[in-house]
């Protein structure tokens, strides 16, 4: 039987990403559901908390700075907590669950969940911190089993205390929509070219010159059978754009290489692309790859985080080493000799496994019974292998 609580959901900040989508679509769904959800952003308001608020979930923010450890913030949320008393404290990512963690020590909350969004949180020091917290937190969750064994294995949480929630898509909004396929290639002045799409923030974590090496080697390839006629669009900003125009100047790839920008229709460009192509040296469980194979396109990815969880290699794509350009431009070359009708099946192998297995009403129901069994006493009923620590 589930419960029906508040919840207070603190994140790092608001801009357009993986980990703050995921947590707003979760956030409005519990709404939908009869919870009492308030949102908290450390960093000031931007991006996604207007929709927040057009939701009816009211959002707030501590004022902090990227960097900027803030005592003033701690004792904001602290008295913020003090007010509302939820239920469940649910933080997430790696900052605002050191913070949730330190503040639940000084506010009695019966619930406090650390949601985790990547296999490696970025070096031992913090890898310490959330060690020495994690007695002050019910639940640490993880959004791909990799990343839960990494946890386990480094000694980061307490075993019996990680479980695998991963992220979640809506398969009806992604869904494929042939008919919105030619006029956005129309659109895009690329009508009868080969489009892979890359999605994501433009920083280290994507590795796009991994991206783009491989690309640059994919035309050279191609170019001595005179079948060189791909594109590839990235739709993302961040502090590496100046680097990776000037890396497809050098690479001779700049009229065949398109950055976007912060886009809003990425489901309009799911439906207008070939294949989907991801890069990155880390992940968790990324949105941005669930949205793409909803939206029933094929995928090549690094073997990263969950990426291989996501979509099985050869049955939805192929999954390649990360940091490897050789690998991935024979992967993206073996996705560009199957016929079209191929590439189609690949992709719908790739949507069931998504629906199946990430969908968000899924996940919403994951947060639900673990938030009712936690309120119960009742201990964790996932268990997960140790492995080997590195």
């Amino acid at each position: 039987m589930s419960w029906t609580g508040s919840v207070v959901m603190l994140i790092i900040g608001l801009e357009i990403g993986g980990a703050e989508t995921e947590m707003v679509q979760a956030a409005e769904k519990l709404v939908e559901r009869g919870w009492k959800v308030r949102v908290v952003s450390m960093l000031p308001l931007t991006g996604l908390a207007q929709r927040l608020g057009e939701g009816g979930i009211e959002v707030s923010d501590l004022g902090m700075r990227r960097g900027r450890p803030s005592l003033r913030a701690f004792l904001a949320l602290r008295r913020m907590l003090l007010r509302w008393r939820p239920d469940v404290l649910h933080s997430h990512m790696f900052h605002a669950n050191i913070l949730a963690r330190l503040v639940r020590k000084t506010v009695k909350i019966p619930l406090q969940i650390s949601t985790a969004q990547n296999i490696s949180e970025g070096g031992r020091a913090r890898e310490w911190l959330y060690r020495w917290t994690d007695r002050w937190t019910d639940l640490t969750t993880q959004v791909s089993a990799a990343g839960a064994d990494r946890y386990l294995a480094r000694r980061l949480v307490t075993p019996g205390k990680i479980e695998v929630v991963c992220n979640s898509v809506d398969p009806e909004r992604f869904a494929p929509d042939r008919q919105a396929r030619e006029p956005m290639r129309r659109e895009l002045g690329l009508d009868d070219r080969f489009i892979w799409l890359a999605v994501g923030h433009l920083e280290a974590q994507k590795d796009y010159p991994n991206m783009l090496r491989a690309f640059a080697e994919l035309g050279a390839a191609d170019s001595t059978t005179g079948k060189s006629d791909s594109h590839l669009l990235i739709a993302g900003r961040g502090s590496r754009l100046d680097e990776l125009q000037r890396l497809t100047a050098d690479l001779g790839i700049a009229r065949q290489v398109s950055f976007l920008g912060m886009r809003r229709d990425i489901p309009r460009l799911l439906n207008a692309a070939d294949c989907f192509l991801m890069s990155s040296a880390w992940e968790g469980t990324p949105l941005a790859m669930l949205e793409a194979t909803a939206a029933g396109l094929p995928v090549v990815a690094t073997d990263v985080g969950g990426n291989g969880e996501v979509v099985v290699d050869g049955e939805g794509g192929w999954i390649v080493p990360a940091a490897d350009s050789s690998a991935l431009a024979r992967a993206m070359g073996r996705m560009i000799a199957l016929s079209a009708g191929e590439r189609r099946r690949t992709g719908e192998r790739a949507r069931r496994r998504t629906v199946e297995h990430y969908s968000l009403r899924g996940t919403v129901d994951r947060w639900v019974e673990i938030y009712s069994r936690l309120a119960m006493g009742k201990p964790s009923t996932v268990l997960l292998d140790v492995g080997e620590d590195e």
